[in-house]
């Protein structure tokens, strides 16, 4: 919400906070793409050196998960039609071409 707000520097501090959480309880599961997602995005409007690496991540992290379910229907279907991973998926995406 503080992103959509134009409040960006508090949402990097949550997002942060979010992070580190979720680093010290190693994965959750639920809501861990989208704090990656948030994260990344927080970084990127405050302009921060760590984007790349943390679009990256959460890329990387979200396409593991996807792969182990088995089912390539399934698994379309988890990257497309969730609203967080399909942003993730679209912002690396972004990130890489280098916009």
């Amino acid at each position: 919400m503080r992103l959509l707000q134009e409040r960006s520097a508090e949402a990097l501090g949550v997002a942060r906070e979010a992070m580190d959480l979720l680093a010290s309880l190693g994965t959750i599961e639920a809501g861990e793409a989208l704090i990656r997602l948030v994260y990344a995005e927080a970084l990127r409007t405050e302009r921060d050196p760590r984007t790349g690496a943390a679009v990256i991540d959460a890329r990387d992290r979200l396409l593991a998960q996807a792969s182990r379910i088995g089912d390539p229907a399934l698994e379309a279907s988890f990257l497309e039609r969730v609203p967080e991973n399909a942003r993730t998926l679209w912002l690396a995406e972004t990130w890489l071409r280098g916009a």
